[in-house]
């Protein structure tokens, strides 16, 4: 049982807070970046380094108890680590020694996919190991306890018992009461209502505001505004639904995560992982998405002088927001200290 044990790595949630996110997120945002560097230096060292790192999510994945958390785990890492390489990519400006895919955000997708297919086996690895570790415990438990008598009576009274504890417990804990919710999900709340709120004002406008005003710089020799900033053929402005195609409605599918979270919590479920994880790293996404599609990827279109409008800069305040209240619900869920080892 001695090996078994000191086979596991200390479970991440066992380590002070600070290395908790070093881990968890600086460390594969360094990845990412040294992977977003390389990507212009050599195709074969990015490919490989790139396997590594993504492969590194499954020992990170052994640090978490059941596929669930193991997953969590790795879809953050993998979603840093595929954020980080493109920022730092586009920001060296080299020319890929790589193919990237069409749109160059759909990485993201893809590293977080692996991320969280790699976390989810080896959170399932170290479940299936501690599994036989308790096994082999009850069976030494068991054999320690042979020499002692017990009447079909005691045992039965002793399961009638157990049976009784369990059903109160889970009647209590089905009780729906929102006073079992903090105000840290209501940061969550408003994130989620300037997130969407954000998508029915202007997120980008072209140069010229209208056709009238194109061909009066155009009479002016471009003075004014540009006449050659258009999108999809028309001038104005743009709100966030009529600007994309798709991240339009991820953001809307982003908005749902807070308010789950707080049924979860009045309901009080019992989950894999701490409350409030899975919406800080919702928030994080939707955040590293609106950086992406403006800033790292460029404003939509082909077009020249398209500008930022009201809606971009609220929309980022809005899933900024979503990670706050995430990352501050998760960390009320602190499990208790134990010593390096220890299962």
């Amino acid at each position: 049982m001695v090996r078994l044990r000191s086979a596991m790595p200390v479970l991440l949630r066992s380590r002070e807070v600070p290395l908790q996110v070093v881990l968890a997120a600086v460390v594969p945002a360094l990845v990412g970046a040294i992977a977003g560097w390389l990507l212009g230096v050599n195709e074969l060292v990015y490919v490989v380094w790139s396997v590594i790192a993504l492969a590194g999510g499954f020992f990170a994945g052994l640090e978490h108890r059941g596929a669930g958390e193991g997953a969590i785990r790795g879809v953050l890492g993998g979603g840093l680590f595929g954020a980080t390489l493109l920022l730092v990519h586009q920001a060296i400006g080299d020319e890929p020694k790589a193919d990237l895919p069409e749109p160059e955000v759909v990485l993201v997708a893809i590293t977080a996919l692996i991320g969280t297919v790699a976390g989810a086996l080896g959170g399932a690895r170290r479940a299936k190991r501690e599994g036989k570790m308790a096994e082999a415990q009850e069976q030494e438990e068991q054999a320690g306890q042979e020499g002692e008598a017990q009447t079909e009576q005691q045992r039965a009274a002793r399961e009638a018992a157990r049976k009784g504890k369990k059903q109160r417990e889970e009647k209590k804990e089905a009780a729906f009461s929102l006073k079992r919710l903090h105000w840290y999900e209501f940061i969550g709340f408003l994130g989620a209502g300037v997130l969407a709120g954000s998508l029915f004002l202007p997120w980008f406008s072209t140069s010229c505001k209208s056709d009238a005003a194109a061909r009066a710089a155009n009479e002016a020799g471009g003075a004014g505004c540009n006449p050659n900033s258009v999108y999809n053929g028309v001038r104005g402005d743009f709100t966030g639904f009529e600007t994309f195609k798709y991240l339009d409605w991820l953001l809307i599918a982003a908005c749902v995560a807070p308010f789950i979270l707080a049924y979860i919590i009045a309901r009080g479920h019992k989950l894999g992982w701490k409350p409030g994880e899975v919406t800080m790293i919702v928030g994080m996404i939707a955040f590293a998405l609106i950086v992406l599609n403006g800033l790292v990827l460029g404003k939509p279109g082909d077009t020249v002088d398209m500008k930022f409008e009201i809606g971009w800069f609220i929309g980022l305040l809005g899933a900024f927001l979503l990670f706050v209240g995430g990352t501050l619900r998760q960390a009320l869920s602190a499990d208790a200290k134990k010593p390096p080892g220890v299962m």
